[in-house]
């Protein structure tokens, strides 16, 4: 069993990730922020959502990115707000909508 298995927090799962982006381990980044959103922690939804806008640990994916942006968004998590209006703006994974965008 790895290491990430055996954590069960989110909170715990979500600063290994962190640490291993810091570290460009970007594998080990996604495992861990995909086992802390499912957990439903917003940081970690936001990360994941993240990780997918730029390929970074799993293949690029717009659409991922603003699943994953939108499920923390919806918790008032600021930074998933910021970027999902960015990608409602630019047109990033959505049909751009200046409207949404400044929601």
């Amino acid at each position: 069993m790895s290491e990430i298995q055996q954590i069960d927090d989110a909170v715990a799962l979500y600063n290994k990730g962190n640490e291993a982006g810091m570290h460009h381990e970007f594998a080990v980044a996604y495992e861990c922020f995909q086992k802390a959103a499912k957990q439903g922690y917003a940081p970690a939804q936001f990360n994941l959502g993240f990780c997918y806008e730029k390929g970074q640990g799993v293949p690029r994916n717009f659409t991922k990115a603003i699943e994953y942006y939108q499920k923390a968004a919806e918790q008032n998590y600021a930074p998933a707000q910021c970027n999902l209006g960015w990608c409602y703006e630019s047109g990033n994974g959505v049909t751009p909508d200046i409207n949404k965008a400044f929601e």
